[in-house]
């Protein structure tokens, strides 16, 4: 009779156990491990998002315009300050709060955390996409690993990117310049410029819609020059070229409606000194030779126009709206600086001439800068330079000439072409 050894059973199970102890452990990290990574992950792409959409919403409130260096800051991957300071106005600071805010810091978990900002205003992260400005926040951190350790990977690192942008009011969204004629000439060119960082468009359908012989259009940031009809140069360029057969572009400012007159009062002249003026409705024309004339903020309603030939005409902080019920508005001469309001019913808009009022709008000579949307369907403007920071142009047509271009700066902002903020992924 033979006797198994039980001794030598309990040792082969041992040996079976222990062996199967690092394939059961290696599985009991991956679960442990792999659960608190996701939610590592979880936590990070809530800072990364939070991060992106609070850094573009800062710049769409507080930038004066979605230009790199001037109205926004732009940057390749860099690290978020360790030291912030609030409030902020700086989109790269504000998003660099958020992330904060939600648990990410540069440097934060003894130098396991990372956050970093990349902004720009060309070349968006995701074809297809055409934001005035856009801002990636990337969030990550190191994540010491514990039952997978037993298989040699002692550390994983997380980490989330998230893209969110401007788009319109800027330098490659929406459009700085309309002329709505849809026969003729539209834009008659002998001279001097358009330099505009967003689109121009052209609705007449005419082979002539755009007439050059001097002069030239130069559009950046990815805008173009969209023109319904034709175009004939036999001076002057536009760069990029053109598209030609585009499609009518619509009143920018259709929704918008007329002011009604106040409780009236008389013009005013000014040929020397100085003079400080209140909204209102003005029954005679405003009229600028000499001195300086300074407007507090708010609506003038305008029955015989405004003029200024030499002085200087100047807006008070707050910004003014003129509504040209009457008269042209012609400045042809002297200093002027006028901003349009940044806030309530007229935010952006600058002039607003009724759309029966058909006088021209002149700007030309002298130092002119405005900011602000200029509105004049049914009138033509006559424009030998300036220099225009959000501005958007509509009028029935155009005529450029002398040695000056015309500068533009982004598309006005205002309560119809307002920019607005997405994620972008």
């Amino acid at each position: 009779m033979k006797v198994e050894s039980r001794s030598g059973q309990s040792g082969q199970t041992a040996l079976f156990v222990t062996l199967s102890l690092v394939p059961v452990l290696g599985m009991l990290g991956l679960v442990v491990d792999a659960g608190y990574a996701h939610m590592l992950r979880e936590a990070a792409q809530t800072a990364a998002q939070a991060a992106a959409i609070g850094g573009i919403m800062s710049a769409k409130n507080n930038a004066s315009n979605f230009t790199c260096g001037s109205g926004v800051t732009c940057q390749s991957a860099t690290a978020c300050s360790s030291s912030l300071t609030t409030p902020t106005t700086n989109p790269i600071t504000a998003a660099c709060l958020y992330a904060q805010q939600n648990g990410f810091t540069s440097g934060g978990k003894g130098g396991d955390q990372s956050v970093t900002i990349t902004a720009n205003t060309t070349a968006p992260p995701v074809s297809g996409t055409s934001p005035s400005y856009w801002l990636t926040a990337t969030v990550s951190q190191k994540l010491p690993l514990t039952f997978l350790a037993v298989l040699g990977q002692s550390w994983a690192n997380v980490a989330v990117s998230s893209t969110a942008g401007v788009f319109g009011g800027g330098s490659s969204g929406g459009g700085c310049f309309y002329t709505m004629g849809t026969t003729g000439v539209d834009i008659s060119m002998s001279g001097g410029g358009i330099s505009s960082n967003c689109g121009v468009y052209v609705d007449s359908n005419s082979g002539t819609a755009v007439d050059q012989s001097g002069g030239s259009i130069t559009t950046t940031g990815g805008a173009t020059t969209n023109i319904v009809g034709g175009w004939t140069h036999s001076g002057g360029t536009i760069s990029p070229a053109p598209i030609l057969g585009a499609s009518l572009a619509a009143d920018p400012f259709a929704a918008m409606t007329a002011p009604s007159a106040g409780v009236t009062t008389s013009g005013v002249s000014l040929s020397g000194g100085t003079q400080t003026i209140n909204p209102g409705t003005y029954t005679g024309a405003i009229s600028v030779s000499g001195g300086t004339l300074t407007l507090n903020p708010g609506l003038y309603y305008l029955e015989a126009g405004i003029s200024v030939s030499g002085g200087a005409i100047q807006s008070s902080s707050g910004g003014v709206t003129f509504y040209m019920e009457g008269g042209s508005f012609d400045m042809s001469g002297g200093t002027v600086t006028l901003n349009a309001p940044t806030s309530g019913t007229w935010e952006g808009i600058l002039v607003f001439q009724s759309r029966t009022n058909s006088a021209g709008l002149t700007l030309s000579g002298g130092s002119q800068t405005y900011s602000g949307a200029i509105y004049a369907i049914d009138a033509a403007f006559s424009i030998s330079g300036g220099n225009y920071t959000n501005t958007t142009f509509v009028a029935n047509n155009v005529n450029i000439s002398g040695g000056t271009a015309l500068t533009i700066n982004g598309s006005a902002i205002t309560n119809y072409t307002s920019s607005t903020v997405g994620f972008i992924q």
